[in-house]
């Protein structure tokens, strides 16, 4: 898994937002 071309710092706050938004 090539961290380089998939950061997770790119998914990672998406992610965030959807809990938020469900919660």
């Amino acid at each position: 898994m090539p961290q380089r071309q998939w950061p997770a710092v790119v998914w990672t706050p998406m992610q965030v937002h959807r809990h938020q938004g469900q919660t």
